[in-house]
């Protein structure tokens, strides 16, 4: 069975500085391969939106994507379309032991993952260790992920960029659901 090692999986302290982070940041991270089933376009829609939000002015958001990009760049041009690219930061493939700092250093962590006819999402190693570090989790009701997250975290439908906003504006505007 999937587990996750808890004595380096586990709340503790942020250490934003060492990663190069802001402390007034909004961090999103998204961990995984940079693939379109993966949701990521969803979430850069769901930045967008953020972004553009009077309520959440005050708020500085950035979108943290750790992982191997996959095929030909077709993210970066989308980012540029939407006028995001100031708020994400791409850090690419990230060694293992420094991961739980990664999920520490996050205000929520998303894995906006859809279904394909030929796959959907298996056991999600970084929703477990996500949850392990204390961090919240936004994901979406695909493959096993519902089993994995269950009440632990907010889900939203696939292929629902305003779903995912809608979730991470609450999340962002009530610390104590945080």
């Amino acid at each position: 069975e999937p587990g996750v090692d808890t004595d380096a999986f586990c709340p503790g302290e942020r250490r934003r500085a060492n990663l190069g982070l802001s402390d007034n940041e909004f961090v999103i991270l998204f961990v995984g391969f940079v693939l379109p089933r993966k949701g990521v376009g969803f979430l850069v829609e769901a930045l967008h939106e953020l972004l553009r939000d009077a309520d959440l002015k005050g708020n500085k958001v950035r979108l943290l994507i750790v992982g191997a990009r996959v095929g030909p760049a077709w993210l970066e041009p989308y980012i540029a379309r939407l006028g995001v690219g100031h708020a994400v930061t791409f850090w690419g493939s990230v060694p293992y032991a420094r991961m739980p700092d990664v999920f520490r250093a996050a205000d929520v962590f998303v894995l906006p993952s859809i279904a394909t006819n030929e796959w959907q999402e298996q056991f999600g190693m970084s929703l477990i260790e996500a949850m392990a570090c204390g961090v919240p989790v936004v994901s979406t009701w695909s493959g096993a992920i519902p089993e994995i997250v269950s009440e632990a975290g907010i889900l939203c439908q696939p292929n629902d960029f305003l779903a995912l906003y809608q979730g991470l504006k609450s999340l962002i505007l009530e610390s104590q659901r945080r």
